[in-house]
């Protein structure tokens, strides 16, 4: 007699998956799936093809057949999960549940679509195509992060070979900024240093020069001075003797018994007659200077004030003048407390103006 498990279901699934598909229970009470009994049935034929599986009791004709309500033990309407995803997926032409994957045509099977066209084609069931599909998946992933892992790594090689970089150039910039310090220290810049004196010719009636020309001391009387084109009639002011236009020069001047006064360079060109801003140092597009106020000081250029945060006692203002550049910078101690750029096209002098004090001087270079 052929030997035949209740609950094979041809070999496609466990006994337990099989029987919970479509469970059902003959009037002898024996419950098995429907398509697993159905089959064994037709392949017996004869009289007593309609046979219980289990008891072997025979039917006249196919028995009546229920839902079966429990299948070993439990309740056959609880649906065990069942490995792999295609749990709800059935076959459109038979509507049986897919268990099987056609590795020849790429498609999804019932047990029934074996016997036509995919008879002698190599498939799969659905649990080994999962398998297969994790596996791939499994490889991807670790392909994925080989790549990934590579381009972390040379994102990191990157990152490092730019920090490393960057910190050359923070340390060039160091370096440089250094050297310029130096450079511009008032040791380095008194190398450009040079013996000034003032133009007593342009020097107004207020004004009283020594007879070095390097102090001018304010007078509260106007002195008959001859009146040449370049003095100065209004405002209290007094030029340099030598103009400069390509040269470096440092130059400091004594400010400590001046109460309101102002120190800079001007263009020879500076108008003199009047009381235009065109003459004032400061007040025009002509002229750069440090006004001194009390203790108060201001950077002046055509007209626009900055105040300035100075140390204090300030006894002396030491100037550097790089025509090339288009620089003047101004010191006050060894604090750089102020630089003027200009594109200086004309000749430059030096300028002094005493409105309230005592007396201005250049002081001598050490």
């Amino acid at each position: 007699m052929e030997s035949f498990h209740p609950l094979s279901c041809h070999g496609w699934r466990t006994p337990r998956q099989c029987s919970r598909l479509h469970p059902v229970t003959l009037v002898c009470g024996h419950s098995f799936c429907l398509d697993c009994v159905e089959h064994y049935w037709v392949n017996r034929g004869g009289a007593t093809r309609y046979t219980c599986p289990t008891c072997r009791q025979v039917f006249s004709r196919m028995p009546q057949k229920s839902k079966a309500k429990t299948v070993d033990g439990v309740p056959a309407d609880k649906e065990e999960e069942l490995p792999g995803k295609c749990e709800s997926l059935r076959c459109t032409q038979h509507g049986q549940l897919i268990q099987l994957y056609c590795k020849d045509d790429g498609t999804l099977l019932c047990p029934q679509c074996m016997p036509g066209s995919h008879q002698h084609h190599e498939v799969l069931s659905v649990e080994a195509l999962h398998d297969i599909v994790d596996k791939v998946v499994d490889i991807m992933k670790e392909r994925l992060k080989a790549k990934e892992n590579a381009a972390l790594s040379c994102l990191r090689q990157r990152k490092n070979y730019m920090e490393t970089e960057m910190q050359s150039i923070l340390e060039s910039q160091a370096l440089l900024q250094q050297e310029m310090n130096e450079s511009n220290s008032l040791g380095a810049l008194k190398v450009d240093g040079r013996v000034l004196t003032l133009d007593s010719s342009s020097a107004h009636p207020k004004l009283v020069l020594s007879c070095d020309l390097r102090t001018v001391t304010l007078s509260d009387s106007m002195h008959p001075y001859p009146d040449f084109p370049q003095r100065f009639d209004h405002y209290v002011q007094v030029v340099g003797v030598e103009s400069f236009s390509l040269e470096r020069l440092f130059w400091e001047v004594d400010v400590s018994r001046a109460e309101d006064c102002g120190v800079g360079v001007a263009y020879a060109s500076l108008s003199r007659k009047g009381d235009g801003a065109e003459c004032k140092l400061g007040a025009n597009s002509m002229s750069w200077c440090i006004r001194k106020c009390d203790s108060v000081f201001t950077a002046l250029h055509d007209g626009q004030e900055t105040l300035l945060d100075v140390p204090d006692d300030v006894n002396q203002l030491s100037f550097y003048l790089n025509c090339d550049a288009g620089e003047l910078v101004i010191y006050m101690g060894s604090s750089l407390v102020h630089t003027f750029r200009a594109t200086f096209n004309q000749p430059l002098l030096q300028a002094l103006q005493l409105s309230g004090g005592h007396s201005l001087s250049f002081c001598p270079l050490d």
